[in-house]
This record gives structure tokens, C-alpha cells and sequence, in this order.
């Protein structure tokens, strides 16, 4: 259950702080006081969407904690699980559950089984057809059949997909292949090899560069052991020069064998230069480098920028005049293949629609039942299940019917409910769903649920809320003291202007507090000893 509520700097909450008690707990106070802001709180959070804009004006960050109590797998030692969200001005959120850092989705993820709020965003809901499906599927515990049904669904798509992209018109596919096998020839033909372009660049910038390079070896030759003079005849006359007085001196017969080392490595050296400058300039291979370069260029352009991606490419293009020419066959396999899979939906959309058939029944009677206990014992409710085609969700068009009048014929809820109907049939609902769930949140929030109800229905309303507190937690927030006076705890919400500045405040409320706020949500601000009794009354 959720046993701590803070918050602080959230819209025009300085600071608030809320200890809550297992059963029913009611949060009252005047219209505009806030008490739809403690609803923004915890949504906030337990991960919902929040508006940077919530966060008092003046302040970084808006800041909320909630402590619960109970089994939950990540609750520590003593069952406590501490969940808190700051959120700043620049959009960073810091969240964490019990100190440790996690993400919004975390906090998200952890907050739907331990609270579930319910509002007039539901009722609305309500409304639309297209959320009875998923109401009717919770009721069912339809997950297991949803969800073969779903894969099935999945691969029945995916092969209409390709039958109609194998079904292409002949003369399509011949054109297509035509292209195709020139893409792949031109490539095959030119046969290219990873690494080619480089070698033959520098390649080409060698044959370009020949006859200078044949220069330069020569003239080094020529220094080298060419005329008298050269490199090699001095270090021939240093070799003889120290091999006479090296037996004398050991440090000259070292550099008499390194001089002589240096005079075989310039004759070797000159001997290398001689075959290059000698060799004779190969015009021919300078065009067929040149010309198989350009080969390469044109085909890097075309087909993906290096010779990796036109490889690449080829094998693409072989694939699809594969794909192309065998396309009849796999055509026929498809055709095959999609007969099973319609066969097998066909009994996986079966056997979903036979579960939902029976919820529908059971639900009917159960949500009757609640709203009997509402004050709506002539009504009548029903879940019309209607075939449909194949769709994501099964082939069941679902919606909810009543009739208000016993003489008149089942409509759609959408089209003859009020206000006030549709509260306590949105409550009808939600407590027949939590009380089927086998893991349903340990706590329940209402929202203003009782929008549209007054009288002896909103003292029913009461009696269900408190009724349903005593298997889990329920919160409320309601305007209507005959609601109010249900419950085990209260609290008020007040807004105070100090100063031009203006704050929410949050009070637990003893007996005597609940008896005076009870009278002042009967009377106003009028309260009279008449309406206190009245309210001392509800009380009992």
C-alpha cells in the first residue's frame, strides 16, 4: 500500500507531506484548492508524463516521493520500496527506487503494479468503442490467445506482403532483369578485386614518373662509381690507408672494416642503380593501368564509392535476379504457406472470440450487479460482440450497450449515457476488473469519479469505494461529502493567499475535522449547528 506521500514545489505546493493508512482515505476541499495537484504527484512519480510547467514558480526542481509498503520484488528487507522523481527546468529528470538510480520508464514500469489510478480521463474512455476490447480482454485474462492469435496474424500479413510484391506484372520482371543482368555484367566483366585501385595508382604514378626516376639513378650511380672520383674510390683509398697502421691501433681496424663495409654497400647500391637507369620506359603499361583505372573509377561511382561496396552491390543484384526468376516458385510456396497460416488463424481467432463470448456474459451480469449496488438497479448492461474482419486485435468488433429504461432496447453506451452513468458504470467496471484480477495493485485511486452523481447515488457510490477498501487501499479525491463521510481517513486541501502569494496546504483531519469539513462541503461556507448534526449524522 502506498503509506507516504511528499511533495514539494509542484505548481503551488511549497511543501506537503501525507502518511496514509490502509482502507478508505478521501481527499476533499474546495474547487481550485489543489487537490487535483496531489493526483499530478504521484502520477509523477510513478513515471506518468509531466509538464515542466508543473514546477512552482521560482523553484529548480519539483520533487516527489511516495513510500509503499508490502511484497514486491524490489522492495528491500522490511517490505519498504521508496520511489522519487526530481524534475528540473531544463527537462532532467533524476529518479530512483530505494537510492537507486533508475530511468522515468523504471519508475513507470514499477509504478503499474503497485497503484492504479483511475479518473475522468476514464470515463471519457468510456465513450469511445474502442476501449471496450481491452476492458473485456483484462476481464477474460485473454493474454495467452491475444497473443498466438497476434504472431499468426503477424505472418499472415508478412506473406501478402510478398505475394503481392511477387505477383509484379511479367513484362515488369522482364525489364527488371534486363537491367539487372547488365548491373552484373558490367561488374562481372570487369572482374575487380578488393585493393586493385590502389596498386594500380601507384603503379601508374611510377610508369608517369619513369624517366625521371631513370635519371636520378644515374646521376647517383655515376656518384657513386662512375667517374674517378667517385664515392667508391675515396672510400677504396680510406680502406687502404687504415688497413696499413690498423695492427697498431685497434680502434682504426674498426673503422677500416666499417669503411670497407660502406664501400661493398655503395657497390651493391650502385650495381641496383645501374638496372634502373637502364631499364626502358614502358609506355603500353602506363595506358593499361591508366585504362583499367578508369574501368575501376566508373564502376566505384556507380555502384557504392570503393571496390568493397560494388562487390557488395553485385551479390544485392545477383540476389534479386535470383528472387526474380525463381519467383514463380516461392510464389507457389507463399500461396501454400499463407492457406496453412489463414487455417490456423482461423481457429486461433475462433478460440479467442469464444473467450471473450463467455466474459462478455459473465461480465454483463457481474458489472449489473455493481450497479445495482450504484443505485442503477433497472439498468441494463451488456457486451455486444459483433464479427469483423481480421484485424490485430482478433476479428471482434466489441462494444458496451445499456438501456436506462426496462421498456426500451439495448444502445450503445456511447449514444444514451450521462454523466452521472457513465461515473458509476466506469466504477461498475473498475471494481469488478480489480476484484477478478489475480495481480491487481494493492492500491486504487479515484479521481473525482463521482462527476455527475448526487443524492442517494453518490451515498452509493460511497458504500461501494468503502466496501472495495476493505481487500486494498482506496484513495479519492471527491467534492461530495456523501462520499466523503464513507470514509475511514480524510484529508483536506486548502489554498492560502499570504502576502499575494498563494499555497496549497494539506490536513489530516481528526473527528472533528472531518464532521466541520463534511458540513462545509453540505453548506458551504454557511455551516450552521443544523448542518453539522447533518453532517455528525453522515459520520455514523
Amino acid at each position: 500500500m502506498l503509506c507516504r506521500l511528499a511533495i514539494s514545489n509542484i505548481a503551488v505546493i511549497d511543501k506537503a507531506e501525507i502518511t496514509l493508512s490502509d482502507g478508505f482515505t478521501v481527499l476533499t476541499g474546495e474547487t481550485g484548492a489543489g487537490k487535483s495537484l496531489i493526483i499530478d504527484a504521484i502520477t509523477m512519480v510513478l513515471g506518468g508524463r509531466t509538464p515542466r510547467d508543473i514546477i512552482r514558480a521560482g523553484a529548480k526542481c519539483a520533487v516527489a516521493e511516495a513510500a509503499f509498503f508490502g511484497k514486491h520484488p524490489l522492495s528491500d528487507e522490511t517490505g519498504m520500496l521508496l520511489l522519487r522523481r526530481e524534475l528540473y527546468t531544463d527537462g532532467r529528470n533524476l529518479c530512483s527506487i530505494n537510492g537507486q538510480m533508475v530511468t522515468v520508464a523504471g519508475l513507470r514500469e514499477a509504478g503499474d503494479t503497485l497503484l492504479s489510478l483511475h479518473g475522468q480521463h476514464d470515463t471519457e474512455k468510456l465513450m469511445h468503442r474502442g476501449s471496450h476490447l481491452p476492458l473485456l480482454d483484462a476481464f477474460a485474462k485473454s493474454e495467452k490467445e491475444r497473443e498466438e492469435y497476434g504472431e499468426l496474424y503477424k505472418a499472415r500479413k508478412e506473406l501478402l506482403a510478398e505475394i503481392e510484391k511477387l505477383e509484379t506484372d511479367d513484362g515488369e520482371k522482364l525489364k527488371r532483369l534486363d537491367m539487372l543482368s547488365f548491373w552484373i555484367d558490367e561488374i562481372e566483366n570487369a572482374a575487380p578485386e578488393v585493393g586493385e585501385d590502389t596498386e594500380l595508382e601507384e603503379k601508374r604514378e611510377f610508369l608517369r614518373h619513369s624517366e625521371k626516376i631513370r635519371s636520378s639513378a644515374m646521376r647517383a650511380y655515376t656518384a657513386l662509381c662512375g667517374e674517378e672520383g667517385s664515392a667508391r674510390d675515396f672510400l677504396s683509398e680510406a680502406a687502404k690507408a687504415l688497413d696499413a697502421v690498423s695492427s697498431y691501433d685497434a680502434r682504426l681496424s674498426s673503422a677500416a672494416e666499417a669503411v670497407r663495409d660502406a664501400l661493398y654497400q655503395a657497390e651493391e647500391t650502385a650495381n641496383i642503380l645501374m638496372d634502373i637507369g637502364e631499364e626502358e620506359t614502358d609506355g603500353e603499361a602506363l595506358e593499361e593501368a591508366e585504362s583499367r583505372l578508369d574501368i575501376l573509377n566508373k564502376l566505384k561511382s556507380k555502384y557504392g564509392g570503393s571496390i568493397e561496396a560494388v562487390l557488395s552491390q553485385l551479390e544485392t543484384l545477383q540476389k534479386e535476379r535470383d528472387d526474380i526468376e525463381t519467383a514463380d516458385e516461392r510464389l507457389a510456396a507463399c500461396r501454400k504457406a499463407l492457406e496453412k497460416t489463414e487455417e490456423k488463424l482461423g481457429k486461433a481467432a475462433k478460440s479467442l472470440s469464444e473467450k471473450r463470448q463467455k466474459a462478455a456474459e459473465k461480465l454483463g451480469k457481474l458489472v449489473m450487479e455493481e450497479l445495482a449496488a450504484l443505485d442503477m438497479a433497472k439498468v441494463r448492461f451488456s457486451v455486444n460482440i459483433t464479427e469483423k474482419e481480421y484485424g490485430e486485435t482478433g476479428a471482434d468488433q466489441v462494444e458496451f450497450f445499456i438501456s436506462t429504461n426496462p421498456m426500451e432496447e439495448l444502445k450503445p453506451l456511447s449514444k444514451i449515457a450521462s454523466g452521472g452513468e457513465l461515473s458509476r458504470i466506469c466504477l461498475a467496471l473498475q471494481t469488478v476488473l480489480a476484484l477478478g484480477a489475480k495481480e491487481t495493485p494493492a492500491c486504487l485511486i479515484f479521481d473525482e469519479i463521482d462527476t455527475g452523481i448526487s443524492g442517494r447515488a453518490a451515498g452509493k457510490v460511497g458504500e461501494k469505494l468503502r466496501a472495495l477498501a476493505k481487500s486494498r487501499q482506496v484513495l479519492c479525491v471527491t467534492h461530495l461529502p456523501q462520499i466523503a463521510a464513507k470514509g475511514d481517513h480524510q484529508f483536506r486541501i486548502d489554498k492560502n493567499d499570504t502576502s499575494g502569494s498563494f499555497s496549497t496546504t494539506v490536513t489530516a483531519l481528526d473527528a472533528e475535522g472531518r464532521k466541520r469539513e463534511i458540513a462545509r462541503m453540505i453548506s458551504g461556507d454557511d455551516v450552521t449547528e443544523k448542518t453539522l448534526e447533518t453532517a455528525e449524522e453522515m459520520l455514523r
